[in-house]
């Protein structure tokens, strides 16, 4: 029967090599908390650890190699979604504008007041003069 040192005292095959295994199980386990924390994916999807061992024994059976391979399966970011309202000019320009919840001018609740959305102006025609537009 083969015997690591450290495993005939009751410690860890996991422990060896300054506990790096568990350092990097550790490290995965921040990403996946990381992840849990992120307001940006969804709160209930699960998140996995993956800890894969590979043994591969030498022909003559008396050693072999240990690979240990760590890494983590995390929620996927949400897609964004913005309300968008367009418009277009007289000109035949379009502006593009955050949909809002309050009208602007209206108060907040510190006592200040809720400013209007950015406006995006588009041109009609991108790169070159207007009909109308003086060279």
């Amino acid at each position: 029967m083969l015997y690591i040192n450290n495993l005939k005292e009751g410690k860890s095959i996991l422990l060896l090599k300054n506990e790096a295994i568990l350092a990097a199980v550790d490290e995965e386990l921040i990403k996946v908390l990381n992840n849990i924390e992120d307001t940006k994916t969804d709160a209930t999807k699960k998140r996995r650890i993956r800890i894969d061992l590979s043994i591969e024994p030498a022909a003559s059976r008396d050693s072999f190699e240990l690979s240990a391979d760590i890494g983590s399966q995390l929620a996927p970011k949400n897609a964004l979604q913005i309300s968008l309202d367009l418009s277009k000019t007289a000109e035949g320009d379009y502006t593009i504008q955050e949909e809002m919840e309050e009208a602007p001018g209206q108060s907040d609740i510190f006592g200040g007041e809720i400013e209007g959305p950015d406006i995006a102006f588009v041109p009609r025609q991108i790169g070159g003069p207007r009909p109308g537009d003086q060279a």
